[in-house]
């Protein structure tokens, strides 16, 4: 597989802020920061060139943890409205994921991972930063898959370029969807025991993986003299 996606997921609660700061980095200050909160690898003279892919334009007045908070009391409220039981108070409402690049990829993009990101070569860089870029658009337009995506940033500062994002897993227009049918993939219940019943493990995330390769194989780089090509194409993968 040339590239991954992670998630896990998180309720109102568990969502700190230092988790949005953690993503959200591009000085050597916040670097040093998140090395005190979470559990990194990060090297603090490379932050600064981290690069925000995507930004919610919510975000300019609230946190990803208030905007989850509006949503999901919307969300309760139309599940109230339409009859539905009222979800659990620590019910998983946002997602953190990562998308990464394999190390094969990554080499034939000409990146070397034994230098620091700004060791590498410009080009190297831009198509780096082009298919990670192209990567968020397709999860912008598939919230069905990766939530509503709230930011993404492209972290260049640890040993392999990777993009964290943030997204959230309610939909008021959606009150029989979230966080848990995402992952889990959708609800059923077995005809005999009235349980509740999944679509098996791992199914949903295989499905996220399908669309991530899909989408892997359609990307176009934006390569100076040349028209538009195909990335495998132009890697000769």
């Amino acid at each position: 597989m040339s590239l991954s996606v992670h998630f896990n997921g998180y309720n109102q609660k568990g969502l700190s802020g230092g988790v949005q700061a953690h993503q959200e980095r591009f000085t050597e200050e916040e670097a040093i920061h998140a090395l005190k909160n979470t559990k990194s690898h990060i090297d603090p003279s490379e932050t600064k060139y981290n690069i925000g892919l995507y930004r919610d334009e919510l975000l300019e007045t609230k946190t990803v943890k208030q905007v989850a908070k509006e949503l999901t009391d919307q969300f309760q409220a139309k599940r109230a409205e339409m009859g539905l039981k009222r979800k659990r108070k620590d019910f998983k409402t946002m997602m953190v994921g990562t998308f990464q690049l394999s190390d094969e990829t990554l080499e034939r993009a000409g990146y070397d991972k034994s230098k620091k990101w700004s060791e590498n070569a410009k080009e190297s860089q831009r198509l780096v930063v082009s298919l990670y870029g192209q990567l968020v658009k397709n999860a912008l337009k598939k919230p069905e898959y990766y939530g509503r995506v709230m930011t993404a940033t492209l972290h260049v500062d640890e040993s392999t370029p990777h993009v964290d994002f943030m997204s959230i897993g309610v939909d008021p227009e959606k009150p029989n969807y979230g966080v848990r049918e995402i992952l889990n993939g959708v609800e059923t219940k077995d005809d005999k025991t009235g349980k509740r019943v999944y679509e098996g493990k791992g199914v949903a995330l295989r499905r996220i993986q399908d669309d991530l390769s899909k989408a892997f194989e359609e990307l176009e780089l934006d390569v100076p003299e040349k028209k538009k090509t195909k990335f495998i194409e132009y890697l000769d993968l």
